[in-house]
């Protein structure tokens, strides 16, 4: 069962830019919308981060990353792209821990 998780989220994780490309490629969608639709997933944040201390304009985005850079700066950019990851994997070691407390037999 775990081998098949497995190869759900490789897969999924390949194709998530391949399938988010091609939604925004049909729909005329606002800058903000696709930066908080790929901002949900943290590997996305990351290579956002990556790029704005690379390249402060931002300009390998297009238009997301112009608006990215015009609103947002590279600095706060680079500051989301660490503080989503950081606070996601807190939150979901936080809560690890206290299902691994609950089922915990001796302790």
């Amino acid at each position: 069962m775990d081998a098949k998780r497995e190869l759900a989220q490789v897969v999924t994780a390949a194709l998530h830019d391949v399938l988010l490309i091609a939604v925004l490629l049909r729909t005329p969608l606002p800058p903000e919308v696709v930066f908080f639709v790929s901002s949900l997933n943290p590997s996305e944040v990351a290579r956002v981060g990556i790029l704005s201390s690379v390249d402060p304009e931002l300009s390998a985005l297009g238009p997301v990353g112009f608006w990215l850079a015009n609103s947002l700066g590279p600095t706060l950019a680079l500051v989301i792209a660490v503080g989503w990851p950081a606070l996601l994997g807190v939150l979901t070691t936080w809560r690890a821990a206290r299902n691994l407390a609950k089922a915990d037999l001796v302790g």
